[in-house]
């Protein structure tokens, strides 16, 4: 699905992806997309049209959706090589060593991988200023405070506020467990975002704030909100936000319960599930609410603070960081990888060729190739 949007994105903005890729020129660009856009599907028609063909029109379909297909695999070959190579020369520019095998490259991308998904991590939502936090410095967190406690636990002296903390228990967990499977880093490692590598953190204001911005955004993801001047967002904008999140809760609830009811379950279990949801989107509606009542009073001493200044402008962020509190032994992270290849690729693929689909087969195959591609080769944190 992700190379499918990407490619129809790269198609109704010009094609500037594909033209990177191919490396052969806008002319020639253009002459390809319009030989299997357009050509192709014409030959083929004014060809069935002389042949005085009965299934003109299911002959010319099928032929304009392979030719479109053969372009789309094109495009992701070229994607897919690109997106390797790139990661395979990030890690060796990251470990500098001149002259890395390409095993070599491929081994630390594995265990890369496999560290960032099973290292204890903890998530903490900030509340900052502008005037303090610089956008576009990464270096500008709690990495580079003068408090060794508060960089300890993973804290950060800039912030105005700390909204919430999670992933503690699965900390601990891991720092339960024997010292030969995971562990515990000195100091606390920042993990940076793709959007803040990026510096493409969305921004709210008053005229691009919408509900299907808040209603869609990802639980975790980092956003900035303007509260004070020309561009803050309106008083009913952040009620209405927060009305949303709560029309998501009923929904998600609801949701979950046809679909309980639809598979029939026991009306006993579809009770307890509900209930617990309703207890758990009740405690994270309460969070929501002491944070947007917290961003007011700060608001408002922001307004008190600016009054004398008719260009005063400032920005508070709501922003997710992420630290590593502990990491996965090399024998671990191996051992994690052989498993997860072993239950989802080598088994399935076995039973499809047992059972003789050779399509399921070739089908599952490609999509755990694009699975493996997606997770261990991601050029991101």
């Amino acid at each position: 699905m992700t190379l499918v949007t990407s490619f129809v994105a790269d198609v109704f903005s010009g094609s500037p992806l594909l033209l990177s890729l191919f490396g052969g020129g806008l002319v020639l660009t253009n002459w390809i997309k319009f030989i299997f856009y357009v050509g192709i599907p014409t030959l083929t028609f004014v060809g069935l049209l002389f042949s005085d063909s009965q299934d003109l029109h299911s002959i010319t379909l099928v032929t304009t959706f392979w030719s479109a297909s053969c372009l789309f695999a094109c495009f992701s070959v070229s994607v897919i090589f690109l997106q390797v190579s790139s990661c395979l020369y990030l890690v060796e520019e990251l470990y500098e060593r001149e002259g890395m095998t390409t095993m070599e490259r491929l081994k630390l991308t594995i265990l890369n991988a496999e560290e960032s998904c099973l290292s204890g991590k903890v998530h903490r939502n900030y509340i900052y200023d502008s005037n303090i936090y610089d956008l576009k410095r990464l270096d500008s967190t709690s990495m580079t405070a003068r408090s060794t406690r508060r960089l300890q636990e993973g804290g950060n002296d800039k912030a105005m506020y700390l909204y919430s903390t999670h992933g503690q228990w699965y900390i601990k967990f891991t720092q339960l467990l024997p010292r030969g499977l995971f562990t515990t880093l000195e100091l606390p490692m920042r993990c940076w975002t793709q959007e803040e590598i990026d510096f493409s953190t969305p921004i709210y204001t008053n005229r691009s704030w919408s509900l299907e911005s808040v209603f869609c955004r990802i639980k975790n993801e980092s956003h900035i909100s303007v509260v004070s001047g020309q561009s803050a967002v309106t008083p009913k904008q952040s009620f209405s936000s927060l009305v949303c999140y709560f029309f998501g809760v009923i929904f998600n609830i609801l949701l979950v319960t046809g679909l309980m009811v639809f598979a029939q379950f026991r009306s006993t279990t579809i009770a307890a599930v509900a209930c617990v949801l309703i207890v758990y989107w009740f405690w994270q509606g309460r969070k929501e609410y002491m944070m947007l009542k917290r961003i007011n009073k700060i608001h408002q001493r922001l307004q008190s603070e600016g009054e004398d200044n008719e260009d005063y402008d400032s920005a508070l962020f709501q922003k997710w960081e992420t630290f590593s509190i502990t990491k996965p032994t090399l024998a671990l992270a191996w051992i994690s990888f052989i498993v997860k290849i072993i239950i989802f690729a080598v088994i399935p693929f076995s039973y499809f060729c047992y059972s003789r689909n050779v399509f399921g087969a070739m089908t599952y195959l490609v999509l755990s190739l694009l699975y493996i591609v997606r997770h261990y080769f991601d050029i991101g944190p």
